[in-house]
């Protein structure tokens, strides 16, 4: 039907008896009939219908092309509007809900901008029957459609690389996202934008209002988790998220607020968390982890910005209550924030412990002094760690030692770490071994201080060693005949344990000798090799090992032997 040399016409109209949802290997669309011209410089959809997911899509438009040598700019204008009526999303996806939609839209453009307005809308109290899906166990299929869509309004512009959406919103039967927006520089090293967005979903909202560029902005942001199960029953819906959060599960309530002034590249920052209560299960076997009066806040700049945490956090009968408060920023504001270097500073580190494990009570963490760490991604990872002490307090009968480290870094696939333990009292071996102690007739006020100075990489370089610093055991024994129970002082002039290395060998060393609880030599040698880049150690075997005693009570010296 062509005028010869004028343009063409096409007129068609088509069949598919095999339609089917587009995830299960078909086209959706049933049928279809078009009228197209080429006429000079301009193209013309007369009409254009398609019967798919058992409704109608019509279209109609036209298109002219720029005169030769003309700008992009100056291209003649275009158009094309498009209606559909009774369109079901489930024969077009299985996984969409079974919900027909009715809706139109118009696109045109002049030169590079391009303006569009359209509006989808589900049919009220209409449902249809949505495809069999035998891929899909029908339990699952509900959850998956449940995200019933209601109305959908988009109309904005996009022009020299601005997209601007004017207006917004998406609405399903149980959730809404409203407002309008601007981004530019899409796709640039500069991106940035503003918005004005209220979102709402079952046991959350959001708002955020503002703009933000690589040099300027300002802004607020506001979260608020008022009913944690509702909003993980919501995302479970999801497809694809399902199975990700199958064995979760969440409860409680927390609020973020946040505000910012300045650009993306060093923003000036106020944010807070509150948490009244807040519990997250991971695993359908593990206890849930409980956060309660927790509070965290962050105020200042990328380059320099304090951080305040405080909260209590519960995982069955363990406990924990912190307080931290550091400093931190990057080195580099100018630089990229991938190729970036970042330090910070803990200024204060406090934790009480409860764990069963640990025995009855409250132990005591504390930082003594400042500690700085530093870490530049863009450098494989390099991290410093700068010299520090932690105090730890035990419970009744109270005790306390003092962990001591200096400079650490991990280079290279390489770490090295020195330090010093003091004042290690025996009491705290008692509460991790239990009865074991009680068993052999042992206790005392025995105290230890250890060492280490080690480089673990391409080699094995390793110097620890716990040794006695004051005080002496008890050895107590029980009469069989009489039952008069007894007690008598080891005499304990030595117990030293050392770990040396020796290239890719490690030797432990045990000595012990005491007037009335024997003596103890005891070494054993390992060979490891390196595997991969950072290295990692593989035992390769055992060398040599033996165990003298001498002179001491059975008890006793079993219960060394067994912890070597």
């Amino acid at each position: 039907d062509a005028a010869a040399g004028a343009g063409w016409a096409v007129t068609a109209d088509l069949t598919n008896t095999a339609a089917g949802p587009w995830d299960r290997q078909r086209l959706p669309m049933d049928a279809l009939q078009a009228d197209l011209s080429w006429q000079g410089d301009t193209a013309t959809v007369r009409t254009l219908v398609a019967q798919l997911g058992g409704g109608t899509l019509q279209a109609s438009g036209r298109w002219q092309r720029a005169p030769a040598g003309a700008s992009a700019a100056a291209a003649p204008p275009w158009q094309i509007d498009a209606r559909i009526t009774g369109v079901d999303p489930a024969r077009l996806h299985t996984q969409l809900a079974a919900l027909p939609i009715d809706g139109q839209s118009t696109v045109q453009g002049a030169g590079e901008a391009i303006d569009f307005d359209g509006t989808l809308q589900a049919r009220a109290g209409a449902r249809s029957a949505a495809p069999q899906d035998k891929g899909t166990p029908a339990r699952a299929l509900p959850g998956l459609r449940a995200l019933r869509l209601q109305d959908l309004r988009a109309r904005g512009r996009w022009a020299d690389k601005v997209l601007t959406l004017e207006q917004l919103r998406i609405r399903t039967d149980d959730a809404q996202l409203a407002g309008s927006a601007t981004l530019q520089g899409l796709g640039t090293a500069t991106p940035g934008g503003r918005a004005d967005i209220t979102a709402s979903a079952p046991g959350l909202g959001a708002t955020v209002q503002g703009e933000l560029h690589a040099t300027r902005g300002a802004g607020t942001a506001q979260v608020k988790l008022t009913d944690a199960a509702r909003t993980l029953a919501w995302l479970r819906r999801w497809p694809g998220v399902a199975d990700a959060l199958a064995d979760a599960d969440a409860r409680g309530s927390a609020t973020l607020q946040a505000r910012w002034q300045g650009g993306w590249q060093n923003p000036e920052l106020h944010a807070s968390l509150t948490a009244p209560r807040l519990s997250v299960t991971t695993a359908t076997d593990a206890p849930p982890i409980e956060a309660r009066q927790l509070k965290l806040g962050v105020d200042g700049t990328l380059a320099q910005a304090r951080i305040d945490a405080q909260g209590q956090l519960t995982q069955g009968a363990r406990q924990i209550e912190l307080q931290l408060a550091l400093e931190c920023g990057r080195t580099g504001p100018k630089a990229a924030l991938a190729d970036s270097s970042w330090r910070a500073t803990v200024q204060r580190l406090q934790a009480r412990v409860r764990d069963p494990a640990l025995g009855a009570g409250t132990w005591l963490l504390a930082s003594r002094n400042a500690v700085t760490v530093s870490a530049s991604p863009a450098q494989g990872g390099q991290v410093d760690v700068g010299a520090g002490e932690l105090i730890v307090t035990s419970p009744a009968p109270s005790a306390q030692a003092t962990l001591a480290w200096g400079p650490a870094r991990w280079h290279g696939g390489e770490l090295s770490t020195t330090g010093r333990l003091t004042g290690l009292p025996l009491q705290w071996v008692e509460r991790v071994a239990g009865s074991q102690m009680r068993d052999a007739g042992l206790d005392g006020n025995v105290v230890f201080n250890g060492s280490w100075d080690a480089a673990l990489g391409r080699t094995l370089r390793v110097q620890a060693e716990l040794a006695r610093a004051s005080g002496d055991l008890s050895l107590h024994a029980t009469d069989p005949d009489t039952g008069v129970q007894t007690q008598v002082g080891a005499g304990l002039r030595q117990a030293r344990l050392t770990l040396t290395s020796d290239g890719h060998a490690l030797e432990l060393k045990l000595a012990w000798d005491s007037a009335r609880a024997g003596r103890i030599d005891a070494h054993l040698r390992q060979v490891y090799a390196a595997q991969g880049v950072p290295e990692r150690w593989k035992l390769l075997r055992y060398e040599t090992g033996h165990v003298e005693t001498q002179h001491g009570r059975a008890a006793v010296l079993a219960f060394l032997r067994a912890w070597l």
